[in-house]
């Protein structure tokens, strides 16, 4: 019913919203296409009051994690992609309500994204599948205008805040948007050999290939065939990783706090295994857990259980068939706990009636 999806899309735009606290704008929008997906495949009415605040809620919020997403990524092919995705879903909400705040947010998402397009080359530029309509020498314009009509749509809402928008229209105008992409730009340049060897000082290293006259990019040596047999696959995957998040601005505590969130988030892990890999991840990679206590071993147990029990997005025939798998691998301690409760039960009862024989 439109009761339950409404809940369920609830509980991913939820998700949604501590990934977006924690900075992961990938994920955060992934759950916020989710909770989008729940209303639209359910056949609910869109045009209802709540279904049609949540949506449009849900956009803004996607809007807003796509921009924080393309002012990490230093390859403009890739923000292009994402800006796009901010211009769609802020020009959806702007067809879908007339509410001044809601329609604020839109324009300032929009606005923004000019922005962010109008420093990026042409190249990237003319991939934009958003800006076919548009003088792409006009991006700033555009930008200014937008800005100014989140401004009105702030006065007209009574007592809204206006300070993003000024933010930005203060970045506009100072260049802070371009000097930012300039510096990403810069940082992606490659690294040049020095010139060396037998040719001499004067000796120039191989152009690049399209170039003109520019130095050779420095090349990764080949593996021999005998060193793939010592290669430490989780170690170079995770070495990859590290270069991707520095070429996206990320400093090198911001990419640790990144991965010990990921790894705190990650429900493949028990505690024990979370606590070793953040302590490994923070430079203490020889500590060691101390052995669970069988209360421990059974309370984890009990609340994994109740978490996937009252987790809304599961189905009811995916919780009775955990249900039962637990009940069969625990068999034996839940019989053990109902004899414990049962031989408790029964002193009381024997008390009870004693207390009750003495009475004169």
């Amino acid at each position: 019913g439109t009761r339950s999806a409404v809940a369920i899309a609830e509980s991913y735009k939820a998700e949604g919203n501590e990934k977006f606290k924690e900075q992961l704008w990938s994920e955060a929008i992934d759950c916020y296409n989710e909770a989008l997906e729940v209303l639209e495949r359910t056949s609910v009415d869109m045009e209802m009051p709540s279904v049609k605040n949540m949506s449009i809620s849900l956009k803004l919020n996607i809007a807003a994690g796509a921009l924080k997403q393309s002012q990490g990524m230093a390859r403009e092919r890739e923000a292009i992609s994402a800006l796009d995705k901010v211009i769609r879903n802020s020009n959806a909400v702007m067809s879908l309500t007339a509410d001044p705040t809601q329609r604020a947010k839109a324009f300032l998402r929009r606005g923004q994204a000019y922005a962010e397009i109008s420093a990026l080359e042409d190249e990237a530029r003319d991939r934009s599948t958003q800006l076919m309509h548009h003088d792409s020498s006009r991006l700033e314009d555009l930008a200014k205008e937008d800005l100014h009509t989140a401004l009105q749509f702030v006065a007209e809402s009574c007592g809204g805040d206006s300070s993003l928008i000024d933010s930005a229209l203060k970045d506009l105008e100072n260049g802070t948007v371009k000097q930012r992409r300039q510096r990403m730009r810069s940082n992606l340049k490659p690294r040049t050999k020095p010139n060396s060897g037998s040719a001499g000082a004067n000796a120039q290293s191989d152009p690049v290939p399209g170039g003109d006259g520019a130095k050779a990019a420095t090349f990764i040596k080949p593996r021999e065939f005998n060193e793939w047999d010592k290669l430490d696959l989780d170690s170079e995957l995770d070495r990859l990783d590290n270069e991707n998040l520095k070429e996206q601005g990320l400093s090198e505590q911001e990419i640790t706090n990144k991965k010990i969130l990921e790894t705190v988030q990650d429900e493949t892990l028990d505690e024990d295994e979370k606590m070793k890999a953040c302590m490994s991840l923070a430079g203490h990679s020889d500590w060691k857990p101390a052995p669970p206590s069988d209360e421990d071993k059974a309370r984890r147990e009990q609340e994994h259980l109740m978490r996937f029990m009252q987790d809304p997005r599961r189905k009811p025939d995916e919780k009775m068939s955990f249900l039962g798998k637990f009940y069969a691998d625990n068999k034996d301690a839940i019989a053990e706990n109902k004899e414990s409760v049962e031989k408790t039960e029964s002193g009381e009862n024997e008390g009870d009636e004693n207390d009750g024989g003495g009475g004169g």
